[in-house]
């Protein structure tokens, strides 16, 4: 059974498995959930070379199919999962076989929290946490799938990164593949991989801390690099409101606005020397505007097409390249 463990491998640093020279393959084949869309990417690794695209597919599924967030307690519909995961393998001409999988943030529970000291041994940790998760999710923590990992951090203390899943989101897209006759090899986030995008930027970075900002329309992620260090991580949901696109909601901004000050005052932030910027809604322009009235730094647009090459006839358009980077994300990490 797929967990998320993986997901804090991908989080933990920025590129511990290239520095170790270890590196296990991802399936060739990533399916992405974005809002209510659900794409498939086929890719051939190379060796030499980039990943090449082989086939891209995408599908709308119908509204209730799958939670809108981690506190929409309805279950995925495993029977309309299938259907249209069947029609995305028919229609990119893949056989069924081990398979990646990569969520929304917005339908997990992501938590980062330093602890004063390092406890004695990994069952007084593991309650700990379990403790500390049990007030933040809002369901029992017996129908999640949690895991956790120590990042790098200074001092006695130790930094917990933290994933929950409803587990019967992750049984319910693990029962989809198994009837198609495929095996989930990972089940991911979104951010996570984007990170895998802009690994040298982030490495190159001398101009003060790095943001990587991923908005994705219902929901935005932000985390906060120092020295290849994550020490920040938000998501949250976002209510829509009227007007275009992500520059147009205030909550973004306001919850933007209130992340930054927190960055400031507690944990040293002395500004952002550069923000690296994923909108679905691709209003960049207008948005990198009023980002800009709330103190961002330099402001980049994450490009995923230059991690992968196209095969003859396939055809990627820019849109494309950014609803599914977190899918690219996984091959450029794991090729």
């Amino acid at each position: 059974m797929a967990t998320v463990t993986d997901i804090l491998e991908r989080i933990r640093t920025v590129d511990l498995e290239s520095q170790l020279g270890l590196r296990a393959p991802s399936p060739p084949v990533v399916v992405s959930l974005v809002g209510d869309d659900l794409s498939l990417i086929r890719v051939k690794p190379s060796r030499r070379g980039k990943p090449v695209l082989e086939a891209v597919q995408s599908r709308t599924l119908s509204e209730g199919v799958v939670p809108t967030s981690i506190f929409d307690a309805n279950p995925a519909d495993a029977g309309k999962l299938t259907l249209t995961l069947r029609e995305l393998l028919e229609a990119s001409g893949t056989r069924p076989g081990r398979a990646s999988l990569v969520l929304p943030d917005n339908l997990a529970k992501v938590s980062l929290f330093t602890l004063p000291e390092r406890p004695a041994n990994r069952r007084v940790l593991d309650e700990l946490v379990r403790a500390k998760m049990r007030k933040a999710i809002p369901f029992r923590l017996k129908e999640a799938s949690l895991s956790y990992e120590s990042l790098p951090s200074e001092g006695k203390g130790v930094t917990m990164l933290v994933v929950v899943v409803r587990r019967s989101l992750t049984d319910r897209f693990e029962q989809a593949f198994e009837a198609c006759g495929c095996r989930l090899g990972l089940i991911d986030l979104s951010t996570p991989n984007l990170l895998n995008l802009c690994r040298e930027k982030v490495t190159e970075a001398g101009d003060g801390d790095t943001a990587i900002l991923n908005c994705a329309g219902t929901h935005f992620s932000l985390v906060i690099m120092r020295n290849q260090n994550i020490i920040f991580y938000r998501s949250k949901s976002l209510a829509q409101e009227p007007g275009e696109g992500m520059a147009a909601n205030s909550g973004l901004l306001r919850e933007l606005s209130s992340s930054f000050s927190y960055y400031e005052e507690k944990l040293g932030g002395e500004g952002v020397g550069r923000v690296i910027l994923r909108n679905v809604a691709n209003d960049n322009d207008a948005l990198e505007a009023r980002l800009g009235q709330i103190g961002c730094g330099r402001i980049e647009t994450l490009t995923s097409s230059d991690a992968i090459d196209l095969a003859p006839g396939v055809g990627f358009s820019g849109s494309q390249a950014t609803v599914l980077a977190p899918a690219i994300g996984v091959v450029a990490g794991r090729g």
